[in-house]
């Protein structure tokens, strides 16, 4: 898997684009706990572009070990509300149907997770302008 990033800093938002095979790995290096989350900062939520993701490497265990184990970090850096939130934008059924998988997991241990077909609802739900995610088209 290869993926890039970009911190939208005013946002306290982290956009990651994997691509290639998604496996437990990379989901887990796109969503571990960031240098800037501390308990006094303000929450960094993250946007998980899975439209360039062909292949899902992953399995039920494994999603349910690391949204424990990310819960458990976030219950240290925050005292209450979600750890974090993820939105996942999803372009095919399948990759759709995956990531509402996930986000179950993750709301089960706190991280407030959704997926999307459209940046609209998308940018809608994280509360931001309507151009802020323009830049994640770019290569």
């Amino acid at each position: 898997m290869t993926s890039s990033y970009r911190v939208l800093s005013d946002a306290h938002l982290v956009l990651f684009r994997p691509s290639g095979t998604l496996d437990i790995e990379g989901l887990r290096r796109v969503l571990q706990p960031l240098r800037q989350e501390t308990p006094a900062a303000p929450r960094w939520d993250r946007f998980l572009d899975f439209t360039h993701v062909e292949e899902f490497d992953l399995d039920y265990r494994a999603l349910m070990s690391l949204s424990a184990s990310l819960a458990q970090e976030g219950i240290r850096q925050r005292a209450e509300g979600p750890c974090f939130r993820v939105a996942m934008l999803c372009s095919q059924p399948y990759s759709f149907g995956l990531a509402r998988m996930i986000a179950s997991i993750l709301d089960r241990n706190g991280i407030e997770a959704r997926p999307f077909r459209d940046l609209e609802s998308l940018r809608a739900w994280l509360g931001l302008p309507p151009d802020a995610l323009t830049i994640h088209h770019s290569p």
